[in-house]
Formats: C-alpha cells, structure tokens, sequence
C-alpha cells in the first residue's frame, strides 16, 4: 500500500468514527478500540481532528447535498467528498486519465458531428455585454426571447451556445423573464451562486458581496457549493424555489432559504419604488449607490451589517431616502465634501 492509499484509509477510518460518536450510542468496547486506533499513531489524531472540523462546518446540510454524495458505500461518498477537498497524487493520476479518455471522447464526437451536418443545431453561439448607467434602467430582448431588465448601474454577461443558456451578473441587479427553452436551461451566476430555470421570472441582486434571488412566476433550482472555512468543495447544496420565494447568500458564505418573499417588493426598482424587508445598511448603501453620482459611504462608527431597513422608498430622490433612514436609526448624513456623503452616527 503507498503512502496515498494509506493516508486515505486513515481519513476514512477517522470519518467512520466521527460519524458513528455523532450518530449511535458508543458501548464501552467501541470506545475503548477507539482509544486504541486514536492513540497508536500521529497520523490517526491528526485525521481524526481533521473529520471533526468536516462535520462541524458539514452541520445539518445532510438532507440538501448534491445526489452525487447519496451513493450506497459510505466509503465510497467520504472518499469522493475528501478526494474533491485534498489533492492527492492518486487524484492527479486519475485526473490524468480522464482528461486522455475525455480527448478521445471529444475527437469521436466531433468526427461524427463533422460527417453528419443534419446533426448540427440550429442555436448560433452568441457571446455578448450589456450594462447600464447610473440612475438608469436598461431593457434587453436576447436572441431567445428572453427579456432582461438591468437596473441602474449594472451589467451581465451573455453566453448561449447549443446546449445552455449561461449569463453572469458581474453587478447591480437584474429581472429576468425567461422564454421556454427545455432543452436548453437558463443559469444566472453570481460569483459561486447559481440560479437555474426554464420558464419563469426572477431577480437576482449583488450587494456588497450579499446575493439574493426572488422568484415572482414559475420555478427556480438554486445552489452554492459547501464550505470547510474559507475553501469551497466541489459538492454543493441545492434548493428548488417556487413563485413567492427566495433565496441568499451572506457573507459568511452560507446559503439562507427565505420561505417569503414579498412579491411586491420583487424588482420594485423597475417602478422607481425601493422596498425593503430587513435588508442590512451595507446592502441598501450599495443599492443606493446606483442610483447617486456621488459615493455614499458608511462611517465606521456605523454597525452596517447589523442595522437592518423596513420600508418602502421613492428612487427618484435617493437625500430623502438617507434622510429618512437617518431619521429613524439617530444617524445623519454628512455632505459637506463634494466628491462624498457619509452616513455616520450622530454626535
């Protein structure tokens, strides 16, 4: 056995035992051949401290992980969840030999796609920007249908292609209102957030390093890839969303399901109208932002994450909105400098 075999074995055996401490009553001699296999080597504490880690941050997440993790063999499912999270040379050498099968793979297939042009699809490759301007909407109609309404200061990436319909939201806010495509499926990324739908409406929102969706028709399947402290796995969590719905994801690189969703404030934005429900100050700062010539920006006397807005506001004058915001949680707006606004507490 090498030394990756081994290393494996341990992680896995280390697993095994976490697994069963948090899931079965241990008898006296289960924890004592415990206390024996932790003991023997360095290497055992190591790994053992190590599955702990994993099933502290894994938490109750159990039930939503990705089918690919449901396989019949334990080992099998911690060894594919382990293997995604810690290069190893058998990994790399197995790598290897999928990227030589995938090349043969990919020299047939396109032979037989080059011999045949009845097989071609009738779906032109089409790889376009789009933004917008502060203050500004911008409304687009894609090659499929697909209407897209840009809010202010924002912009996505286009990518259609014979097999999916891929766009990326690299800022601001958007509403998409999709046109039916089965066969191929329409996926909206935010950084590692993926919103995916055939037919239906939704919004995605980037603030401050916050994503949300809300869906107002139809459909939605969400995911985020599970974190083990700052690195992401390659196995993910997923949701299925219907209308009235939503979902985000806070800094802390969580994936937070909310149940409701007031369909009203759904893009409100496209009616000039701003509503928020709980929304943080550091977000609606980055909405407000959009809409203001002016950088706005939070003092650090401010908590931003923690002080939270409920309310419905006029987009066409952003002053009254920090006004009234101000008026509420005993902050003030300071606009004395001309190239800034600061939000701050008040002396």
């Amino acid at each position: 056995m090498n030394n990756c075999e081994h290393e494996n074995d341990v992680l896995v055996e280390a697993h095994e035992w976490r697994h069963k401490f948090l899931t079965q009553d241990i008898s006296d001699d289960e924890q004592r051949n415990f206390d024996e296999w932790y003991e023997s080597s360095d290497a055992n504490k190591d790994a053992y401290s190590e599955a702990m880690v994993f099933w502290d941050a894994l938490g109750h997440s159990k039930n939503k992980l990705d089918p690919a993790l449901l396989r019949p063999s334990k080992r099998e499912r911690l060894i594919d969840l382990l293997m995604s999270i810690r290069p190893t040379t058998a990994r790399r050498n197995i790598a290897i030999t999928s990227m030589c099968m995938l090349a043969v793979f990919t020299l047939t297939l396109f032979t037989l796609i080059y011999t045949d042009k009845q097989k071609l699809t009738p779906y032109p490759t089409t790889v376009q920007s789009f933004e917008s301007d502060i203050g500004k909407l911008h409304v687009i109609t894609l090659d499929d249908g697909t209407i897209v309404t840009l809010g202010p200061d924002s912009a996505i990436s286009v990518d259609y292609n014979q097999d999916s319909r891929l766009l990326e939201l690299t800022k601001g806010v958007a509403f998409f209102e999709i046109h039916p495509d089965p066969e191929r499926p329409f996926s909206v990324k935010v950084n590692r957030f993926n919103v995916e739908a055939i037919g239906t409406s939704f919004e995605v929102k980037r603030n401050n390093g916050v994503y949300r969706t809300s869906v107002a028709t139809g459909n939605v399947k969400v995911s985020y890839p599970i974190f083990l402290g700052n690195s992401p796995s390659n196995h993910l969590i997923t949701e299925h969303l219907a209308a009235g719905q939503g979902a985000k994801v806070s800094n802390q690189n969580k994936l937070i399901i909310l149940d409701s969703v007031d369909k009203e404030s759904i893009a409100s934005w496209r009616d000039n109208r701003l509503i928020y429900n709980g929304d943080t100050l550091k977000e609606i700062v980055s909405e407000l932002n959009r809409y203001s010539s002016t950088p706005i920006i939070v003092s650090n006397s401010v908590n931003s994450e923690a002080l939270k807005v409920r309310g419905g506001f006029n987009a066409s004058n952003i002053r009254k909105v920090l006004d009234t915001i101000a008026y509420v949680h005993n902050l003030e707006i300071d606009d004395s400098a001309k190239d800034k606004i600061v939000v701050r507490k008040k002396s």
